[in-house]
């Protein structure tokens, strides 16, 4: 039997009876696949929807256009329907517009073949002029001119289907029970390569021999064989290049028709999206600082996973919708909403604010830094924020508060200590200058005796008796005797004043003792011995022989005469 749009029935007289039995039979077709798709519920919801945007349910057979666009809407975001999460979208339209095709055929008694997708509002646009033979306005008109035969409406509405499916921008084609292709439309030759001349009578694996005994041709033969839909990404290598498609795969009479949309650019973003979603994530689970996202009424988005015992939390997840007032006390969950608002007002960051968290077991103080989120036009949309443990550093300043003030009392102790050597120091000098100033007159006085003695002895022999009759020989001894007593004296000073060198150094007692003993005027009733062999040696340092040497001039010497 001839058909329209692969509808085989003749056409009927038109009335305006038969267009309102075609709406009633087109709204009862809607009802029926929208209740099993989605339900009850949701088939009322979406008439609901349909009528605030002045397209009731009687209208929607003149609104086809308004339907189509809402109920792809409705299907891109309803969760309960019937559809596996495997198909998309663009699937989902494509199943429920050939349904509501399909049905609405079988109520008006017509037959429906037609291969892939439909335009909804077109098809039923041609079924309606069909089922009515023309409308009411175009009567007289048809009664003037020849009527067009069944097969030259055939033939223009094939015409209107090529080129529907040559418009699409998606690859579309059609293959029969041997997957042998039927049609081939532009966007297919485009992009890959294979005009439609050479793809078609051809099979797919004489196309792409790539493909013999891959999931691509099993999935096609499934399709065949168990007549439903399925939905699939599959990668492919055309002219060198890659390419992702989203293939959906229907079946129809005596083969299927596939519809594969290029996914390699949006797969593209969606790894891009994931690698760095994967890269925040390691950043959440794994830093050592608390880190979470807050929206402008101060509500956590999310948080880190080192905030959970902070908060009291086992999850992360646990946190989202919640505030500081949720976790802090009053006082200080106050005083983070301030902040927080503030950063968000102004749009200027606080940076390392100390906070300190007190509980009744411990104090925690945290480096705390806040920066705002901008939409892409500027606006504040809420906050990041940043805080960090710095209680160890807090505890480190302490100690370094004591070291600091221990450090000063041993600094004002040693200053005074040096000022005391410092006066010392300045006796020294002044012992030195004393000594040198001594030095000069005390030569001049030794030179006394020498000179007495030299007079005495150029005397006549009665003077000279007269002279030493009144003991002036033992009065120049004694000069000269007190004399060299004062010069070591001086001696002894100046070695006070001179800087000393500690070093240890190879010492011969005995030649030490025996120097001091040699320099000393020893009285004749005293008789010294030096009791130590004449090689012994010890390792003394500097400041130790000087000892020595010191003590001889300033104690030895004293106490031999003194007796």
């Amino acid at each position: 039997m001839p058909s329209i749009l692969g509808l085989g029935k003749p056409y009927i007289t038109p009335s305006e009876e038969r267009l309102e039995r075609f709406d009633e039979l087109l709204l009862g077709a809607i009802d029926e696949v929208l209740k099993f798709i989605l339900g009850d519920k949701s088939a009322r919801g979406i008439y609901d929807y349909l009528e605030k945007r002045s397209c009731t349910r009687n209208e929607i057979p003149l609104k086809l256009e308004i339907f189509s666009i809402e109920m792809r809407n409705v299907l891109n975001d309803n969760r309960s329907s019937r559809f596996s999460d495997g198909i998309s979208t663009s699937g989902r339209v494509i199943i429920v517009e050939r349904t509501i095709a399909k049905i609405l055929c079988r109520k008006i008694e017509m037959e429906f073949s037609e291969a892939g997708p439909i335009n909804l509002p077109s098809f039923i646009s041609d079924l309606r002029s069909l089922y009515v033979n023309e409308s009411i306005q175009k009567k007289e008109e048809n009664k003037k001119r020849p009527e067009r035969s069944v097969e030259e409406i055939l033939e223009i509405s094939k015409e209107k289907y090529r080129e529907l499916t040559e418009s699409i921008t998606d690859v579309f084609f059609a293959m029969d029970r041997d997957l042998r292709y039927i049609f081939w439309n532009k966007a297919s030759e485009r992009l890959t390569g294979v005009s439609a001349k050479d793809a078609v009578g051809k099979t797919l694996t004489e196309v792409f021999p790539d493909t013999k005994e891959t999931k691509v041709e099993q999935l096609y033969l499934e399709v065949l064989k168990t007549k439903q839909p399925k939905s699939f990404f599959n990668e492919y290598n055309i002219g060198g290049k890659g390419f992702i498609f989203e293939i959906n795969a229907y079946p129809i009479k005596d083969g299927l028709s596939v519809i594969a949309k290029d996914m390699t650019e949006r797969k593209h973003i969606e790894e891009k999206m994931e690698y760095q979603q994967n890269l925040f994530d390691a950043l959440m689970d794994n830093m050592p600082d608390v880190i979470y996202f807050k929206d402008t009424e101060s509500r956590f988005i999310r948080v880190s996973k080192v905030s959970c015992p902070g908060l009291g939390i086992k999850s992360p997840e646990e946190a989202v919708g919640m505030t500081d007032f949720d976790f802090a006390p009053r006082e200080l969950a106050e005083q983070f909403y301030a902040d927080d608002q503030m950063v968000m007002k102004t749009g200027k960051p606080i940076i390392g604010k100390e906070e300190v968290m007190i509980s009744k077991v411990s104090k925690t103080w945290y480096s705390a830094t806040k920066v705002p989120i901008k939409n892409k036009d500027g606006k504040v949309i809420g906050l990041v924020g940043i805080s960090r443990d710095i209680s160890k550093i807090k505890e480190t300043e302490e100690e370094l508060k004591r070291y600091s003030t221990q450090l000063e009392e041993v600094v004002e102790e040693r200053t005074k200590k040096l000022q005391e050597t410092q006066r010392l120091a300045t006796i020294g000098e002044t012992a030195a200058m004393v000594g040198h100033d001594l030095r000069n007159p005390l030569q001049t006085i030794a030179v006394i005796p020498y000179l007495v003695e030299q007079i005495v002895q150029s005397l006549p022999v009665p003077a000279k008796e007269i002279v030493e009759k009144n003991g002036l020989p033992g009065l120049i001894k004694t000069l000269r005797d007190q004399t060299i007593y004062m010069n070591k004296i001086v001696s002894d000073l100046q070695d006070y004043a001179r800087q000393i060198n500690l070093e240890p150094m190879e010492t011969n007692l005995y030649d030490m003792i025996n120097e001091i003993i040699s320099t000393t005027q020893i009285p004749e009733n005293i008789e010294v011995r030096i009791e130590i062999e004449h090689d012994f040696f010890a390792t003394l340092d500097s400041l130790c022989v000087f000892s020595f040497l010191t003590m001889r001039r300033l104690g030895f010497q004293p106490l031999l005469c003194t007796g």
